[in-house]
């Protein structure tokens, strides 16, 4: 019986539905009728699903009497010079029938007007030191651009030993994480996305395993230049032992650190490695609030050096508790 009922729910939950999709494309950076190489709608289920495609789409478009999933999130997907744009439809009938506005922008190859903060955190869990480097991306270009360039990539930097590797961008007001795959470079990994304009946040995250004794060793690299010149490091718990060894200089936090973390500022030479040695520390269990999404609302916690650090501080808590939903706002002097 409960077997049969469960069939029913989800026979009811994916049950088609003929809609037709309208909308139009705008181009950012010229302000003019925007063109894609491709368009697709995608329902979100259990992946990302294609169910129809245009080529060489101009201006406005339709997707007629297309059968869809009737209480499942779609999602218009546009491939321009190489970069893709996502719009998210919602599984209301309102939303659906609305004209869908979608914006590209023209690509630039110069990393120049990217302004990349970063922030470290380790936390012990029983099967390692897990670490989770958060980068803050602002394209600023002007006009708006798309930033990609294949032949001199932003380059991330994983050390060897680094196991369980997984990646995400978020960009602009969307709240989903796009899942990338890594790319080994000669120095570092790219991933196979364009920055768009406006901020984004980049999360790579990864586990270090004991080495010996009781030691969790590994290296890290600052392959570009960080706004604030330094990098913050938090650790939970507070009883983690570490040393930065060959980093330029670095100074522990003291004040206004809630209550079982620690915080450094880490110094590092640019392109040049410095390694982290851990040892210590009780496990923390992980919460399943950690795979809530972020939001990020107007500026940076980077502005300077010391607010930038009072602005990390801020949002520590919301950090460690393992929730993505934490809000910056720019602490500039006005």
């Amino acid at each position: 019986m409960l077997k049969t009922i469960l069939l029913l729910f989800f026979s009811i939950s994916t049950f088609a539905k003929t809609v037709t999709i309208k909308g139009q494309l705008l181009n950012g950076t010229n302000k003019k009728l925007g063109s894609t190489d491709e368009l697709r709608v995608l329902v979100l289920q259990n992946g990302m699903q294609q169910i129809a495609i245009q080529k060489d789409v101009k201006g406005k478009f339709t997707f007629a009497n297309i059968e869809v999933p009737e209480n499942l999130p779609l999602m218009l997907q546009a491939v321009y010079q190489g970069a893709t744009y996502n719009k998210l439809i919602p599984p209301v009938p309102a939303m659906r029938n609305k004209e869908q506005k979608l914006v590209v922008y023209e690509k630039r190859d110069s990393l120049q007007d990217l302004k990349i903060n970063s922030l470290l955190q380790i936390v012990k869990e029983s099967s390692g030191m897990r670490v989770y480097k958060i980068f803050l991306l602002d394209n600023v270009s002007n006009p708006p651009r798309a930033i990609a360039n294949d032949k001199d990539p932003f380059l991330l930097y994983i050390p060897p030993n680094a196991q369980e590797i997984s990646a995400h961008l978020k960009q602009g007001k969307s709240q989903m994480g796009i899942p990338l795959q890594l790319q080994k470079r000669e120095l570092g990994q790219s991933f196979p996305r364009a920055i768009l304009p406006g901020h984004s946040e980049l999360e790579v995250s990864f586990l270090i395993r004991e080495q010996k004794q009781g030691v969790f060793q590994f290296s890290d690299r600052m392959l570009f230049k960080n706004v604030a010149g330094f990098r913050p490091i938090f650790l939970k718990p507070k009883d983690i032992q570490v040393n930065f060894l060959a980093a330029k200089k670095f100074d522990k936090i003291e004040n206004d650190i809630p209550q079982g973390l620690q915080a450094f500022r880490v110094y590092y030479p640019l392109q040049k490695e410095i390694t982290f040695q851990l040892q210590g520390g009780t496990s923390v269990v992980q919460s399943p609030a950690r795979q809530l999404s972020r939001r990020v609302v107007n500026g940076s916690i980077f502005t300077s050096q010391l607010k930038s650090t009072y602005a990390t501080l801020a949002i520590l808590g919301l950090l460690f508790s393992f929730s993505f939903l934490f809000v910056y706002k720019n602490r500039l002097s006005k």
